[in-house]
């Protein structure tokens, strides 16, 4: 059993580092309590498995033999003369797969069908537009630069009494209530 900073000599990393392996699980240790309280131990099999392999050295990688390749390729892959390949008629133009052409007509008809709708909902828009500004206009038409706690009653004079109505319009018989 090693403890964090053998752990990390052996493995040529820091002590961050193998705690961090142990927190993420990479490498298992256990938990005992040491000098200065709870320290992690390491196993050296554990370690092994962990061991980065030397330089130019992949961990799958073993002494393989190299295969000797012959010198002179085989008759069947000598390139042959460009006469008689021009001689040659040229192979077919492969048809069209149908399912390709089904495909693509299929994606222009639903991007078609999604621009009528783009369309659509463009023009709702615009008439939501122009009915607000037409309301908008109706609005400052009819608003007054005097607020309504400002606006003098059609009965009340300047000073602010009443105005009533004449003697003589009262006595002609016209019936006024106030």
């Amino acid at each position: 059993m090693l403890t964090v900073q053998q752990a990390a000599n052996f493995l040529k990393t820091s002590e961050k580092s193998i705690r961090r392996y142990i927190k993420a699980g990479r490498l298992r240790a256990r938990l005992v309590n040491g000098a200065k309280g709870e320290e992690y131990r390491i196993e050296e099999k554990n370690l092994n498995q962990m061991k980065k392999p030397e330089r130019g050295r992949k961990p799958y990688q073993k002494n393989k033999a190299i295969p000797v390749r012959p010198t002179l390729p085989a008759a069947s892959s000598m390139p042959r003369p460009i006469k008689e390949i021009m001689a040659e008629s040229p192979p077919p133009i492969a048809k069209r797969n149908e399912e390709t052409v089904i495909d693509y007509r299929s994606l222009y008809h639903n991007l078609f069908i999604q621009y009528e709708q783009a369309l659509i909902m463009i023009g709702s828009l615009e008439a939501q537009l122009t009915s607000l500004n037409k309301a908008l206009a109706i609005q400052n038409e009819y608003a007054s630069p005097i607020p309504h706690w400002g606006k003098q009653d059609p009965d009340t004079s300047l000073d602010g009494t009443i105005d009533l109505p004449d003697r003589e319009t009262l006595e002609e018989g016209s019936e006024q209530t106030f």
